[in-house]
This record gives C-alpha cells, structure tokens and sequence, in this order.
C-alpha cells in the first residue's frame, strides 16, 4: 500500500498539564482502491505517525491515559462532575464540561466493571476448589474477618435498590496499643480491602468469593463473619466459608432492643432502664434469660410488619451468633462499626447525596472504581486502562 504526503494538521489533547496542541503530517493513500483497502484492515482513512509515536492514535475523547485517569479518580471523590468542572476551571485553567468528566469516567468504569466481573465468575467456577484447599491449607494462626452490609441507593429505574458492601482484613493488618489514661486497648485497621455492587445476593457472592480469594482466605486459621443478621449475609457466608465464625454485630443487636423497648415502653423512664438491662444481659451472653423476661414472651407471637421488632424471633434466630464473652476473650471484634464506616465512604458519600438519582449502570460504574481507590489499589485502575489502551 502507497501513502502520500496530504499535508499537515494540527490536533489538540487534553493532558496533565492542560491542553497540548501538536501539529503533525497526515499520510493517506492515493486511490480510493488503497483508501478502502486501508479502511478494511484498520478502519482508518488516514494514518498519523507521530500519532502514533506518541501513543495517542488510539485515546478516546483526545484526552491522555494520565489525565483520563485523573479526571476519573477526581470524578468518583468529587460530589459531582459540576464540582469537577468547576475546579478545573479555576484551579488548573482547563475547560472540560461536566458531560466529558462522564463520559471519562464511564469509560474508565466499564472497563473496571468487567473485570470485576470476569473475577466474580472466576471465583464461582473455582470455588469448591478453594473451600477443599482452606481445609488442608490454613496457617496455624492469624483471624480474616469478613463484613458485609447493604444500603440504599435512589436510582431512576427502580426507585430505591440496595448496594451491597463487603470488606476484609486480618488480624495481621491491626495496629494496637493501650490507651495511657485508661488502660483499655485500642486497635486500627491498617489496611482494608472493599468489594461494592448493586446487584442480587446471589450475583454479589461471586464478588465476595473473589475478595475472599484474593486475601487468601483459605489460609487463615480461623474466618470471622460479622453481620446484621440478614440472611444474604448469612447464605454468602454458608457458601465461601461455612467453617466460619458468625457473630451478630453488637451494637445492631441492641439498636433492635432500643426498637422493641419503644414498642412496649413508649417514652416511660422505665423503658429506657429495661432496655440498657437486656443490652447489658445480651453483651454478658445471657440471651436465654431474656427469652424467658415476660416483656419479651408476651410479645413473641407480634408481626413484624412496619418497622416492629419481634425480639423473641430475632434472638432465638440468631443465638448461635450471640456468644459475646467468648468473641471477647478470643479477641475477636464483636462489632461492624468499621462495616458501617465503609458503607458511608463507598458508596454512601458520592450516591447518596441530597437530590441524586443514578441509573443503575452508572453505581455499577462508581462503586467499582470507589471500592479500587478505597482500598489503595488505584494503581489496578491504572493498568486496565493502559491494557484497554495499548494492548
């Protein structure tokens, strides 16, 4: 195939640095013959070759790989893609409309999405593999605690749909130290890896069992699960790690007390001194005894329509997941306040803000890439584009 010289012609693209203009030749064949031929075999009428010295014969939107992925990382932590284009604006002088930011971000988002999702898949085909392996493989010591939730997201096709949210870390990524003036001792999680999606529980469990896969899950003595007791959370768990320790989240356990004391005390004073006894008799394992408190079987047959709690089926549902002195002494956390610190920081603080409706493949999109950037693997990000790019 012969190209000629068709003159040249300058382009401009959006870089780190703001935007660039390059003027460059353009090569184009002679014929229509060879313009066709070339349009065949690289569905382009013209070839650029310092376009593609450059890597930047490919780039959508004209915008480089560096600043694609800055202008996504900005989009997803921003509360808007107006609040982006607006910084921009008066920050780095660089024009780009809240439509381009986007569609920036989408394009970075599918191709996260995919991956996530060819990873979930992976996860399900092997997963009999993995639960065979966790049972001749684990480490003589060292707790991998798994915590999922859920939360709701308005969006415009389904009104309210709810995120699910899992997160993992082991005891080997805790930094503790004792408090100096009271002796008690604190933890912090150091290193905290998240997977989020709007999807069914059983699509999420795919995602679960590739986070669980990727922290070698299969490895660690002992899997603590905490939860709200759903029962998604509890058929996820049966699945990926049914030698698992399940624990009720403590303080989800006596938000449902404080619940079912309204419900029968109303704004009494007494009410407020029953319910701090039970929570205290729960915290203290005592969960047959408040069975057995007359407050609690009087109640037990009530519908729980509407909001109301029915204390008796909820603790009698659970009681295999209420031994809170053992977890204690086991050094286990007992409670999801880190669960429900994440489900505000993943999904919450860039979807659920006042006046925002998504469509569902937008979250999709979001979700993939905040739980990424949350769990300080940004630099995963970074290599499906360069592969979406350049390969």
């Amino acid at each position: 195939m012969i190209l000629h010289n068709s003159g040249k012609e300058d382009v401009t693209i959006l870089t780190c640095h703001g935007y660039l203009t390059i003027t460059r030749t353009i090569l184009r064949p002679k014929d229509p013959d060879q313009i066709k031929k070339l349009k065949d075999s690289t569905g382009k009428k013209s070839v650029v070759p310092l376009d593609i010295a450059l890597g930047i014969d490919e780039l959508p939107y004209k915008i480089t790989r560096q600043m694609m992925l800055q202008i996504t990382r900005d989009a997803i932590s921003a509360r808007s893609y107006q609040e982006v284009e607006e910084r921009y604006k008066a920050e780095k002088d660089i024009e780009i409309s809240s439509d381009q930011i986007r569609l920036v971000t989408d394009y970075v988002g599918d191709r996260v999405v995919k991956q996530d999702k060819e990873r979930a898949r992976n996860a399900l085909n092997s997963l009999d593999k993995d639960r065979k392996s966790r049972k001749s493989g684990r480490d003589s010591v060292g707790v991998l605690y798994l915590m999922m939730d859920g939360a709701h997201i308005l969006t415009v096709e389904e009104g309210w749909k709810e995120v699910k949210t899992a997160m993992v870390f082991s005891s080997k990524q805790l930094y503790t130290w004792k408090n100096r003036n009271t002796g008690e001792e604190c933890r912090k999680i150091l290193q905290k890896d998240f997977v989020s999606c709007m999807d069914s529980a059983s699509v999420f469990k795919g995602h679960v069992a590739a986070l669980f896969k990727r922290n070698n899950g299969h490895k660690f003595k002992e899997v603590v699960v905490i939860g709200d007791g759903a029962d998604w959370i509890q058929n996820i768990a049966d699945e990926i790690c049914p030698d698992s320790v399940r624990i009720l989240d403590l303080a989800h356990l006596k938000g449902k007390v404080g619940t079912f004391g309204k419900q029968i005390f109303g704004d009494k004073p007494e009410g407020k001194e029953w319910i701090d006894n039970v929570c205290k008799m729960l915290e203290d394992g005592k969960w047959e005894e408040v069975l057995q408190l007359p407050e609690v079987v009087a109640h037990r047959d009530d519908k729980t329509t509407g909001g109301k709690v029915n204390l008796h089926l909820y603790i009698n549902d659970r009681k295999s997941s209420l031994d809170y002195p053992k977890y204690k002494e086991k050094g286990y956390f007992v409670g999801s306040g880190a669960m429900e610190s994440a489900n505000k920081y993943v999904p919450q603080e860039r979807l659920k803000l006042t006046g925002m409706r998504w469509k569902i493949i937008s979250v999709r999109r979001i979700l993939s890439l905040r739980a990424r950037e949350k769990s300080k693997k940004w630099h995963e990000v970074e290599k499906i584009v360069e592969n979406a790019l350049y390969s």
